[in-house]
């Protein structure tokens, strides 16, 4: 096992290697096409195929991000050793893994509304937005990569203290992303129709993360009794974690539905307050249990 990561953490580098090129070329190509794309210049056909590269690059960028966050589990569950900077790697990779494939909608959607003439100027901005996230996953996966599994960097852990921690740490992540989502919606603000359609994607992409670390978790203990899961510690961490989200969960709530009263039906609250309440759980007790597993 220990020669087969060996091999998919120089893969991973290698295919980091490709994809950074691939991504100062969609960048620089973006930055290129955006302007002309926005005032409805006429594109050469040397333009066009050089925009049709794009779809390969992505699908590179897509291969570096498989790879290397199967990479990092694999060093998190098999070599029972973890680093906040891998979960937070793997929480970025997994996220922006899935963007790649609104890019390419993204993509797609430009060129139609560009034949079409129509304003295109918003799809440019997630468009960006995505490849902010790509970048910024690239630039800590070279070094949560490089990071020999056992080495001193490394928090080297208990075999159950492992999984645990790093399920909750992708938890605190994910909640946190979760919370400022929702605190950049009502800010904006959005059109309630947007916030319609979006919420319920929007939320899954982020949970995911949270849920493939616990769905590991499980795995790992899937040949165990429910009664031998967590340790006399763990048990009691959790069971307080539990007690101080719900008494900082209930005030925040109970303030959310007298704004969500006050606004009236019809508001940015009404598709709000449950990803505000799921993220906002999320973040608590993730937190708490971190923080008492430490103690």
């Amino acid at each position: 096992m220990d020669k087969t990561l060996k091999r998919l953490r120089i893969a991973s580098l290698s295919l980091g290697i490709i994809a950074s090129c691939g991504m100062i070329y969609n960048l620089t190509l973006f930055t290129y096409l955006r302007p002309r794309v926005l005032n409805f210049e006429a594109l050469s056909e040397q333009t066009i195929l050089l925009g049709d590269l794009t779809a390969l690059s992505l699908i590179l960028i897509g291969v570096f991000h498989l790879c290397t966050v199967i990479t990092l589990l694999l060093q998190i569950t098999v070599q029972k050793s973890a680093s906040t900077l891998k979960v937070i790697v793997g929480v970025i990779g997994i996220i922006s893994g899935l963007l790649l494939l609104s890019d390419l909608a993204l993509l797609s959607d430009i060129g139609k509304e560009y034949v079409e003439g129509w304003d295109t100027s918003s799809e440019w901005t997630i468009l960006f937005i995505n490849h902010s996230l790509h970048t910024l996953f690239a630039l800590l996966a070279f070094p949560a990569l490089m990071v020999k599994g056992k080495g001193q960097i490394e928090e080297i852990a208990a075999k159950d203290d492992v999984i645990f921690a790093a399920a909750h740490t992708t938890g605190l992540l994910c909640g946190g992303i979760g919370l400022v989502v929702v605190i950049l919606a009502l800010a904006a603000p959005l059109p309630t129709w947007l916030l319609a359609t979006l919420s319920i994607p929007i939320g899954l992409l982020i949970i995911l993360p949270s849920l493939l670390a616990v769905g590991v978790w499980l795995f790992m203990k899937r040949r165990e009794k429910v009664n031998e899961w967590f340790d006399e510690k763990q048990l009691q961490d959790i069971s307080r974690a539990s007690l101080w989200t719900l008494a900082l969960t209930l005030p925040c709530m109970i303030a959310v539905g007298i704004v969500q009263r006050v606004n009236g039906p019809g508001s940015a609250w009404d598709f709000v307050w449950l990803p505000l309440y799921i993220f906002l759980n999320m973040t608590l007790f993730s937190a708490a249990t971190l923080y008492l597993l430490r103690r």
